[in-house]
C-alpha cells in the first residue's frame, strides 16, 4: 500500500468535499414543506441555518450534482481505487469535463464537475491546502448569496457565481464574477 500523503490528502479532500455535500442536501431536504412556503419576511425570522437552508432549496438539484475530481501523479504502488485519479487519459477528461458549463446535467457542453483537486508532483503544500479550505467556504457564501438573490443573474454569462469562481480561467480572487447585486443581496 502506498503511503504517498499528499496524493492520499487529495483523494481525503475529494471524499470530505462530498460528504459536505451530502450532509447539506440531507439538511435541506430535512425542511419541512410549510418553511419552503415561507414569505421572505417571515423566513428572516428563521434562525441562521434554517433560513439558509430555506433559500437554498431552489437551488437543490444543482447542489446534489456537485461533482469533485482528482488529479494526482501516480504510482505503480497506489491502490486500485486510485487508478482512474492517476490515468492520463482520464485525467484529460476530468479537465474537459470541468471547463464545461456547469449544469446538473452532463453533456457535450454542460457537466456538474464543480472542483478539481490536484496534488502535482506527489505534494499538496500546506498553502493550498488552506487554498482549498477557503474555496469551500468561499463557495459555501456564494450558494448563500445566490440563494439569497433568488437565483437572479444565473442566465447571465450563462456560468452562474459559483462556477465562475472555481474556472480554471478565472482569477481566484476575481470579485468581478459576483453579481452586481451580491454585496446588496448579503446585506440583507
Amino acid at each position: 500500500m502506498c503511503s504517498r500523503r499528499p496524493d492520499r490528502a487529495a483523494i481525503v479532500y475529494r471524499d470530505k468535499l462530498l460528504a459536505a455535500r451530502d450532509e447539506l442536501v440531507a439538511d435541506i431536504e430535512a425542511i419541512p414543506a410549510a418553511a419552503r412556503e415561507l414569505s421572505d419576511h417571515e423566513i428572516e425570522k428563521l434562525d441562521r441555518k434554517t433560513r439558509f437552508l430555506v433559500r437554498a432549496y431552489p437551488i437543490l438539484s444543482r447542489i446534489r450534482a456537485l461533482d469533485v475530481a482528482v488529479v494526482i501523479s501516480g504510482d505503480h504502488n497506489d491502490p486500485e481505487s486510485w487508478w482512474d485519479w492517476s490515468n492520463k487519459e482520464k485525467q484529460g477528461e476530468y479537465t474537459k469535463r470541468f471547463k464545461r458549463k456547469l449544469a446538473v446535467e452532463r453533456t457535450e457542453k454542460t457537466d456538474p464537475l464543480a472542483l478539481m483537486v490536484v496534488a502535482a508532483f506527489g505534494f499538496i503544500p500546506a498553502v493550498l491546502g488552506a487554498a482549498l479550505q477557503e474555496i469551500v467556504d468561499l463557495l459555501t457564501i456564494l450558494g448563500a448569496l445566490r440563494a439569497l438573490s433568488g437565483g437572479r443573474g444565473a442566465g447571465r454569462g450563462g456560468r452562474g457565481t459559483t462556477r465562475a469562481i472555481s474556472s480554471p480561467r478565472s482569477s481566484p480572487s476575481a470579485p468581478a464574477s459576483l453579481p452586481a447585486n451580491a454585496a446588496r443581496d448579503g446585506d440583507r
